[in-house]
């Protein structure tokens, strides 16, 4: 006669519920401490806390690294749930959910020159500016105060941080932009840290988000994340994770 238990004991061994799957995208790259790869694992601030907040929140979490443009891409066409690093600009807006609940953390923008004879200068008028060739990130949100500003000279570049860093040491811009923190971190790890300075002053704190999609079910997962990270404050995960990161 067969044992009419083993199916009830081989329900009983499965997992209550499978967790909901949530794909985010980010821009391949390092940004230390907040998004980079150590010893072949992503790590850094931003994704130990959408780790956190999608466990919290009973996800199945993929990341994935792509192109920066192509990050944005995939989320605005419903490829990806949402997309991590993003900054809020009125175009985003149209297709990205900024929920205030989802900020991962606030930058401050700065100009970077080598350390050399007649460096360039400024007073935090952009229009001092002009003369000098700028280097900045393709398809990265900058600042409003800077993107909109005329008459400056930018000289776009793939891949980063770390490839305007190279840019500035080869000398084919004579400035850079870009996070504060990011670059120094950056410039340390890659050797750069004695032959460049920060120009003062810095400029447009700029909030930085786990941005959803606009499309389907995206607009859900964008609450239940932000609850989630609310909860991941009220125990304090949220503040010991940044502290992890000198943040």
């Amino acid at each position: 006669m067969p044992d009419l238990r083993l199916p009830l004991l081989a329900l009983l061994s499965l997992p209550l519920y499978a967790a909901d799957p949530l794909l985010v995208v980010r821009g391949e790259g390092n940004y230390p401490p907040y998004e980079m790869v150590v010893n072949g694992k992503l790590t850094g601030a931003h994704i130990e806390l959408i780790e956190a907040a999608a466990h919290t929140a009973g996800y199945q979490l993929t990341i994935q690294s792509v192109a920066w443009a192509r990050a944005l891409e995939m989320t605005k066409r419903g490829l990806a749930s949402a997309v991590s690093f993003a900054s809020k600009t009125p175009e985003r807006e149209s297709w990205l959910l900024f929920d205030e609940g989802n900020v991962l953390s606030t930058l401050r923008y700065g100009f970077f020159s080598l350390k050399q004879p007649n460096s360039p200068t400024w007073n935090g008028s952009f229009t001092s500016l002009h003369s000098y060739k700028i280097g900045v990130a393709r398809a990265y949100a900058y600042p409003a105060e800077f993107s909109n500003q005329p008459g400056l000279q930018k000289y776009e570049q793939d891949g980063g941080y770390e490839a305007l860093l190279r840019t500035l040491h080869n000398k084919r811009v004579d400035l850079i932009v870009g996070g504060v923190l990011e670059i120094n971190t950056s410039a340390r790890q890659l050797g750069y840290a004695d032959s460049i300075q920060l120009l003062s002053p810095t400029f447009g704190a700029t909030a930085s988000y786990l941005a959803f999609g606009r499309q389907g079910s995206n607009p859900r997962h964008a609450e239940r994340m932000a609850a989630a990270f609310s909860k991941l404050k009220l125990d304090g995960n949220y503040q010991r994770i940044l502290a992890k990161y000198g943040l």
